[in-house]
């Protein structure tokens, strides 16, 4: 799973309190000593924070560091239904890698629709 969405939460978060404390991003970003467009990346979710940095901002936002957390990792995009999932999760190593490739092959193939 990608950490896309748990970026974006703690973004959230971040963003929130913020605008609780009344701060800019220029300014919370001069009391954790880096840039506003460090902390705009954030605060949309388009990159990651350390837990050094986590610390930091916290601090900065006098919060606990865990309320920038979400109390939970984010739901798992579930992109094929679960009896397909089921299927391909007792098959072989072989099957998985023939079906991995056979996938790859597929999708290289030109769509009938866009001709």
């Amino acid at each position: 799973m990608q950490d896309v969405e748990l970026y974006i939460e703690i973004g959230k978060n971040v963003r929130r309190r913020r605008k609780e404390q009344i701060l800019t991003q220029e300014a919370l970003a001069e009391s954790v000593e880096s840039s506003s467009q460090y902390i705009s990346r954030i605060e949309r979710g388009q990159v990651g924070p350390s837990l050094e940095f986590l610390y930091k901002l916290a601090t900065a936002l006098d919060c606990p560091v865990y309320s920038l957390i979400p109390a939970s990792y984010p739901a798992k995009t579930q992109y094929f239904p679960a009896e397909v999932t089921y299927r391909i999760s007792s098959c072989s190593e072989w099957k998985k890698q023939f079906l991995t490739d056979y996938i790859s092959w597929f999708l290289q193939q030109p769509d009938p629709s866009e001709k």
